[in-house]
């Protein structure tokens, strides 16, 4: 695919070659083997489909002959192009895809979903006893957030009626993070 624009302020782009990186190595002289000691392991269950998908599209992100590319051009004088290669848009594994999510969400928040109002942000981490059960039923896990935004708001509403703020009006916009510093989900009960 050909698309032109002015790239005059690109010249100097160079992508970044993701076969470089320590991630991209480990991953592609042990995935494929990883894969069969726990696919041929009796003891253990299968990993689900889309994990396999995810650690798999990861090896192909950002490499051009895996998968394909965009060339750009200059319209204007120069006639600069540049190839840029196509990336997995995955959600779980790749860190490049995952950044520019959650930089993109992050932009388009600001931007255009909140308001120009005091914002408070909370970090609220649950025992690793409930973790287990939360991460197998989402009806379990919607009615722990919706405890959890319902009570902050009360917090914030009752603090604002104190401050003489007649109708207070609360919002949240939540994010799980499923994963800890480790890639670790849960430890197991």
């Amino acid at each position: 695919m050909e698309k032109s624009l002015d790239l005059s302020a690109c010249a100097d782009y160079h992508q970044r070659n993701p076969k470089e990186s320590l991630l991209y190595n480990i991953f592609s002289k042990g995935l494929s083997e990883f894969l069969s000691t726990v696919d041929n392991d009796p003891n253990k269950k299968a990993l689900p489909q889309y994990v396999t998908n995810e650690l798999e599209a990861f090896l192909k992100c950002r490499i051009p002959e895996e998968s394909g590319f965009s060339r750009w051009r200059c319209d204007g004088v120069c006639g600069h192009e540049i190839f840029v290669a196509h990336s997995c848009k995955k959600r779980g594994f790749c860190p490049s895809c995952g950044g520019r999510r959650m930089s993109q969400t992050a932009a388009n928040l600001t931007d255009f979903v909140i308001p120009k109002v005091p914002i408070r942000q909370w970090v609220i981490s649950l025992p690793m006893e409930l973790r287990f059960w939360l991460a197998k039923d989402p009806n379990l896990l919607n009615a722990v957030n919706t405890i959890i935004n319902r009570e902050i708001s009360r917090f914030y509403k009752e603090r604002a009626i104190s401050d003489g703020v007649l109708k207070p009006h609360t919002g949240a916009i939540t994010f799980i993070q499923r994963a800890g510093g480790q890639i670790n989900l849960i430890s197991s009960p």
